[in-house]
C-alpha cells in the first residue's frame, strides 16, 4: 500500500495546480496522435496513390477487336473476397468473371472474334463445360473461336475445352495425351506401418472412402465401383462432344484415345485439329475471316475492365447469386487471410450471405453456387438452416452445383427448391467418416515415451494415443447420430422414401447424370440454366433480365487494411470502394 501522507494522498493541495498541467499533457498527447495519424497514413496513402498511377490510362475496345483467353489463369468460382484491383495486374479472373467477359463480347458489336491459346487449366470437368456452354453461346452470334493448342502437352480436359472453335491450331512441338480418363489415388496404410503409426479410421456407409487411403492398402470394390461410375460418365461427355464438334463418329474418337500419345501430325490426322502452326498464323486467319483491316486483341482482362458496368445497379425486382467454394468449415477463416476467405466454404459465412439476401425485399429468387468436397457437418448445417429460413420467408432459392458437390457439399444445397447439376459434378457422397493417428508406437520407435494424466476416462480420446473401446463406441454413436441427421434431411427435402435413401446414400459418389435419374437433382446444366428455374420459380418474367446482387461483397484492399481489427477506421474509409473502382463485370443482370 502507498503512504498516505505521500504524494499519492496530496489531492487537495494538488488540484488548483493541475488543471494547467493536464490541460499542457492532453495538448501533448493530441500533437503526438497526430503526428503518429500521419506518419501511419503517410504510407498508407502513398502506396493508394502507387497503385492508382498502376492502372494506366484507361482501355478503349476499338472497333474489330478480338478477345483473347488464356484459360491458364483463371482461379476459383466468385472473384475474391478482396479486390486487389490493378496492384497485381488487375486481379484473377473467377469463372464468373471469364463467363461474364465471354457474354458481354457475345453482345459487343465491337469484338469480333475470339482467339484461345490453351496451354492447361485448373478448370474442372463440370467448370469446362459451364465455360464451353458460353463460348457455344459466343459462336452462334456468328462471330468465330479460333483455338491454338500450344501446351508442352495437352490433355483431355484442355482439349474438350478446344472443341469449342470454330478451327483448332495445334504447335508442331506439342504432343497430344488424349487417351482416356485416369484417377490415381495414393493408399498409405504401408507407410504409416513402417513408421508404427496406427490410422483409427470410422467411415459411416460402405462407399464412404474418405478414409480409406489411411485405413486399407488397396483401393475397395466399393470405392473402385464408384470411381469408375463417374469416370464412365466423363468419358461418355468427352466423347459425345469432340464426335459431334469435330464432325467424327464416336468410335473414330475411341480409336484415337487408344494411342496413349499423339504427334502435332497425328491430331491432325485423327480429325481433333486443324493445321499445325503458331499463334501469329492464327491471328492472321483471324484477320482475313473476319475482313477487318489488322488483327486487333484485346487481353480478357483489359476488356473486363473496360467493359465492368461498375455494381450491381438497377431497381425493382432482383437476383442474388451466392458463392460456396471449397472445403466446408464452421466459421469464417482470419480477416489477416484475405486470399482464403473466399476459398474456405465458412458456414456461419455463407449463412449470413443468404440471410442478408433474404431481408432485402427487392430480392425475389436466390442462386445458391456450390463447389465443395465437404467438411464441417456443423458448418453444412448452418446454411442448410439458413436456406430453410429463406424458403420459409417467401424466397426461391436453386442451387447451381460445380465441379463437386459431395458430402457436406450436398449437405448444404440438399434443402433448396431445386438442384441444378453439370452431367460431370461429382455430387452425393452422403455419409460419414471419422479419422485420427495413434502416434504411441511412432513415438516409442523415435525414444519417446508419451504420459498422460487424465481427470476423466477418455479425456485424451482425440489425442495422440490409441482410442479405447468405450471411446469409439461414443464416436461410433455421433457418427450414427450424424448420418441419420443427413438422410433424414435428404429424404425429407428431397422427397425421397428413408428406404431408397439409405440405397443412394452409403456414402457413394454420383455423376450429375446419374444424380438426376435417382433424384437427387433436378435439371442438368449450369448458372444459366439455374438463374431460369429460379425465375421460373419465383414467377418472374423468364424474359426479362434483373440486376443481380452477388455475395459475398467484395472489398477493396483498402477496406481489408482496415477491417474491424482496427475498428472504426473502416467506416472512415468506405468511400475508397468509388475510388479504388467498381466490382465485377459480373454483378450485371440476369
Amino acid at each position: 500500500m502507498g503512504d498516505p501522507d505521500g504524494p499519492a494522498g496530496m489531492t487537495g493541495y494538488g488540484e488548483a495546480m493541475a488543471e494547467p498541467k493536464s490541460s499542457k499533457n492532453a495538448t501533448s498527447c493530441l500533437i503526438v496522435l497526430v503526428v503518429l495519424v500521419i506518419l501511419f497514413m503517410a504510407p498508407v496513402a502513398l502506396f493508394w496513390y502507387l497503385v492508382r498511377n498502376l492502372e494506366g490510362p484507361p482501355v478503349s475496345v476499338e472497333s474489330g477487336s478480338v478477345l483473347e483467353l488464356d484459360l491458364a489463369g483463371v482461379t476459383g468460382e466468385g472473384p475474391a473476397g478482396v479486390d486487389f484491383g490493378p496492384l497485381f495486374g488487375g486481379g484473377a479472373m473467377s469463372l464468373w468473371d471469364l463467363a461474364r467477359t465471354i457474354d458481354a463480347a457475345a453482345e459487343d458489336d465491337d469484338v469480333v472474334a475470339i482467339r484461345m491459346v490453351l496451354r492447361g487449366s485448373f478448370l474442372g470437368w463440370a467448370t469446362a463445360e459451364e465455360v464451353l456452354a458460353h463460348l457455344d453461346a459466343f459462336r452462334e452470334t456468328g462471330k468465330p473461336i479460333y483455338v491454338l493448342l500450344e501446351g508442352d502437352t495437352i490433355d483431355d480436359l484442355t482439349y474438350f475445352l478446344a472443341t469449342a472453335a470454330d478451327k483448332v491450331w495445334i504447335a508442331p512441338a506439342t504432343a497430344a495425351a488424349i487417351n482416356g480418363l485416369a484417377v490415381e489415388s495414393p493408399f498409405f496404410r504401408g507407410t504409416l506401418d513402417k513408421l508404427h503409426i496406427v490410422p483409427e479410421v470410422i467411415m459411416m456407409g460402405n462407399y464412404k472412402s474418405a478414409g480409406e487411403p489411411y485405413l486399407n492398402y488397396e483401393m475397395s470394390p466399393y470405392m473402385r465401383e464408384s470411381i469408375q461410375a463417374v469416370l464412365e460418365t466423363t468419358r461418355r461427355s468427352f466423347v459425345d462432344r469432340v464426335a459431334a464438334r469435330r464432325e467424327r463418329d464416336a468410335a473414330a474418337v475411341e480409336s484415337a484415345l487408344q494411342r496413349t500419345v499423339l504427334t502435332a501430325r497425328e491430331v491432325i490426322e485423327a480429325g481433333f485439329a486443324d493445321e499445325i502452326g503458331y499463334v501469329d498464323q492464327v491471328e492472321a486467319a483471324l484477320t482475313e475471316a473476319t475482313g477487318i483491316d489488322e488483327y486487333r486483341g484485346i487481353d480478357a482482362g483489359e476488356y473486363r475492365s473496360a467493359r465492368d458496368p461498375g455494381g450491381a445497379g438497377g431497381s425493382g425486382d432482383r437476383l442474388a447469386l451466392v458463392f460456396g467454394e471449397g472445403p466446408v468449415l464452421t466459421d469464417a477463416p482470419p480477416a489477416s487471410l484475405p486470399f482464403l476467405e473466399n476459398r474456405l466454404l465458412a458456414g456461419t459465412r455463407v449463412a449470413a450471405d443468404i440471410r442478408e439476401a433474404t431481408e432485402d425485399d427487392s430480392i425475389k429468387a436466390i442462386v445458391f453456387r456450390v463447389n465443395s468436397p465437404g467438411g464441417s457437418a456443423v458448418g453444412s448445417d448452418v446454411v442448410r438452416r439458413a436456406i430453410e429460413e429463406a424458403r420459409a420467408a417467401g424466397k426461391t432459392v436453386v442451387v447451381s452445383m460445380s465441379d463437386v458437390a459431395g458430402s457436406g457439399g450436398y449437405w448444404v444445397a440438399m434443402a433448396a427448391d431445386a438442384i441444378v447439376a453439370h452431367p460431370t459434378t461429382i455430387t452425393g457422397s452422403i455419409g460419414v467418416v471419422f479419422t485420427k493417428f495413434n502416434f504411441d508406437p511412432f513415438l516409442e520407435w523415435i525414444g519417446t515415451r508419451m504420459e498422460r494424466i487424465e481427470t476423466h476416462p477418455g479425456a485424451d480420446a482425440l489425442g495422440f494415443g490409441p482410442l479405447g473401446a468405450p471411446e469409439k463406441e461414443r464416436i461410433l454413436a455421433w457418427m450414427e447420430e450424424v448420418y441419420h441427421l443427413f438422410t433424414g434431411h435428404v429424404a425429407a427435402e428431397r422427397e425421397i422414401d428413408s428406404a431408397r435413401v439409405e440405397e443412394i446414400a452409403q456414402g457413394r459418389i454420383w455423376s450429375g447424370s446419374d444424380a438426376l435419374e435417382i433424384g437427387l437433382v433436378d435439371r442438368l446444366g449450369g448458372l444459366d440454366e439455374a438463374f431460369a428455374l429460379a425465375k421460373e420459380k419465383a414467377g418472374l418474367d423468364p424474359e426479362k433480365k434483373y440486376p443481380l446482387e452477388l455475395f459475398p461483397r467484395q472489398r477493396t484492399i483498402f477496406e481489408t487494411l482496415f477491417s474491424s481489427d482496427w475498428g472504426t477506421a473502416v467506416e472512415a474509409l468506405r468511400g475508397v470502394r468509388a475510388l479504388a473502382g467498381g466490382g465485377p463485370l459480373g454483378a450485371a443482370a440476369r
